[in-house]
């Protein structure tokens, strides 16, 4: 009998034993369940965040490589490759606006803070940090803002390069292991010249259309933030129509610029985005033989158009007539135009500018008159209009020595005739285009 009730009794605590292990157990399973649930939570809103972190990023890094100015004369074309993680690959072009630099040498007054010399020049800027995602991009925003600072009040490459690189070697305090790489470049159309400077970064590739030659832009210079008191070399070359400048970020792990030159030789007779396109697909062919290779990079293509070398809009004021011709002057010394045809080049515009301040706009400092510089090849062609109702020039021979040569009439435009090699008129007879070789 005691066996039974011993049985029963242990049977009892067994079964008691079951039940709190079981609910023990249950309680354990729904504790795990429930730390899952938060882990799960936890893991989607770290998900969120950093889609929503890669989105912002995307955006920065998409609007700091839009196109928001112009770069004049210069056809600009780009290409990103990026894959699901945001580089540290930028580019930007830079605005210049009005600063002591440029109003020293400009002809037109203005009084606004619009620069209109500004409109002959450009600068742009390329370059990689070793960052991604959303630090990445907030530090490019910051970078490019430092140049755009430096670009408002000096126009020199290296000068600009040694601002940028004070912000970054201060940056650097507070981003252990940050590095950054740029070429800043700077086009002044006036003389017709690039001048650049290289903080560490892959030398651009340059093709000159007239000697069809490819040549590697390089300078010396040290990574930015490697030293606060870095000098930074400054070059220049020379563009003339046609010309191409190929910018890019590192796009092997491999030294990349001696593979880039031979894809750039293959199609740099191309089209700009042409040649881009067969630069960026034979990159993406490259990329998927080899893995030893980055994701993401940047390549940028400059056109050099056949654009106004100098445009300019003056007040009808017979102090202008020296202020023009010095500064068309200048560019045609720039280009190495001989002694002679300085002279010859002189006397002409200063007859044709007279004649459009005093016959085509009476004198009037309220009105304006145009002018616009073009270098074509080896020619330089400078047209002037006024805000006149022209004349009839179709009644006149050029060709003829006057009657008169101390008639108002017919003198002045006979003497440009013979001091350039061409000479033609607008349909409304207020604007005249002189052409006048550089040789």
């Amino acid at each position: 009998m005691y066996h039974i009730f011993g049985y029963l009794f242990l049977s009892i605590v067994f079964i008691l034993i079951f039940v709190w292990y079981s609910a023990k157990q249950k309680d354990a399973e729904n504790e795990l369940h429930k730390k899952n649930q938060e882990l799960e939570k936890e893991l989607s809103n770290i998900s969120k965040r950093r889609s929503e972190e890669l989105q912002l990023a995307q955006i920065v890094k998409e609007t700091n490589l839009s196109i928001n100015h112009n770069l004049h004369g210069v056809k600009v074309s780009i290409r990103v490759v990026s894959d699901s993680e945001i580089g540290g690959d930028f580019f930007s072009l830079v605005p210049l606006e009005k600063n002591p630099d440029r109003c020293r040498r400009c002809i037109e007054p203005c009084g606004s803070f619009k620069c209109h010399l500004a409109r002959n020049e450009g600068g742009f800027i390329i370059g990689d940090i070793n960052l991604s995602g959303l630090p990445a991009a907030l530090m490019i925003t910051q970078i490019i803002g430092a140049v755009e600072q430096a670009a408002s009040t000096v126009t020199s490459p290296s000068r600009i390069l040694q601002r940028v690189n004070a912000f970054i070697s201060d940056s650097k305090k507070h981003q252990e292991g940050f590095s950054c790489t740029a070429f800043y470049g700077y086009i002044d159309q006036r003389k017709g010249v690039l001048k650049y400077s290289h903080g560490g970064h892959e030398p651009p590739i340059h093709y000159n259309k007239l000697n069809k030659k490819i040549s590697l832009l390089e300078a010396d210079g040290l990574f930015l933030g490697t030293n606060p008191n870095a000098q930074f070399e400054e070059k220049e070359v020379y563009l003339t129509k046609g010309d191409k400048i190929i910018l890019y970020t590192p796009l092997f792990n491999i030294k990349e610029s001696v593979s880039l030159l031979d894809l750039v030789s293959k199609h740099v007779e191309s089209d700009l985005d042409v040649l881009l396109d067969n630069l960026e697909s034979e990159i993406q062919d490259f990329n998927k033989k080899n893995k030893d290779t980055k994701e993401n990079f940047i390549i940028v293509g400059l056109e050099v158009l056949n654009t106004p070398c100098g445009k300019y809009t003056v007040p009808a004021h017979l102090s202008m007539i020296s202020k023009v011709t010095e500064e068309v002057v200048f560019i045609a010394q720039q280009r190495g135009m001989s002694n002679k045809g300085i002279i010859a080049l002189r006397v002409s515009l200063s007859e044709i500018l007279s004649n459009a301040i005093i016959h085509g706009s009476d004198k009037d400092p309220n009105k304006s008159i145009d002018v616009e510089v073009w270098l074509e090849d080896k020619n330089i062609k400078v047209t002037v209009k006024d805000s006149g109702k022209g004349f009839d020039y179709k009644k006149m021979d050029f060709d003829r020595i006057p009657d008169d040569l101390f008639a108002e009439e017919g003198r002045g435009l006979f003497l440009i005739k013979s001091y350039v090699d061409h000479m033609y008129f607008g349909d409304e007879g207020n604007s005249i285009t002189i052409v006048k070789s550089i040789d």
